[in-house]
Order: structure tokens, then sequence, then C-alpha cells
């Protein structure tokens, strides 16, 4: 099994590490806190990764995308496609961005 993530995906992972780090500099685990979590559901989703509900979107190029929060940092979704080898990450979003724009990006 395994666990693709995109250069977006990199990208919003590091973004968010960053943010907390910035948001509480005198408490760094907080973002060790959200890397755990975020790993954690990674490995959970790589082995189930039909348990996230499909993502509702018209663009044919998002059919297949599914979801699920992070446990512990449930504002933040991981947008996933299932693969027979596991799972391509696609983003790690907050909810209070604009989701479906987003995601549109996505090739």
């Amino acid at each position: 099994m395994s666990v693709i993530k995109s250069s977006k995906a990199e990208q919003d992972i590091r973004v968010t590490a960053v943010w907390y780090l910035e948001r509480d500099p005198d408490n760094p685990g907080l973002s060790h806190r959200f890397l755990w979590a975020l790993e954690n559901q990674l490995s959970r989703l790589e082995g189930m990764p039909g348990i996230g509900p499909l993502w509702e979107a018209e663009d044919p190029r998002l059919r297949g995308l599914r979801y699920h929060s992070v446990r512990g940092f449930e504002s933040y979704l991981v947008f996933y496609f299932p693969t027979d080898e596991g799972i391509d990450v696609s983003r790690v979003l907050h909810t209070a961005r604009d989701l479906p724009n987003l995601l549109k990006e996505e090739p």
C-alpha cells in the first residue's frame, strides 16, 4: 500500500504546519500534533480508502474524489483518490476555504 501526495498537498501541509507554528511560537507541539494526526489519518485512509464520502463535483476530472477529516483537526479535510495501491492525496484544506474553486485547480 502507498500514500502519494501531490505537490499541492505537500504545499498545503507545509503551509498549515507553519501557520500553527506562527500562531503559537512557544508551543511547537501544536504543529507536530497536526502533522502526526495527518499522517495517522493518511495511514487509515491508505488501508480503507473507501471510508471517505465522495466529493460532489460536476468536473469529470474530480470523479472518484473522496474526502475525510483529520482526527483532532476536523476543520481540515484530506481530498484523495483511491488507487489499487492505496491513495493519491490531492489536497489538504481547511473547511473555511473556497473548496470547490480550489479543487477545480486539480489536473
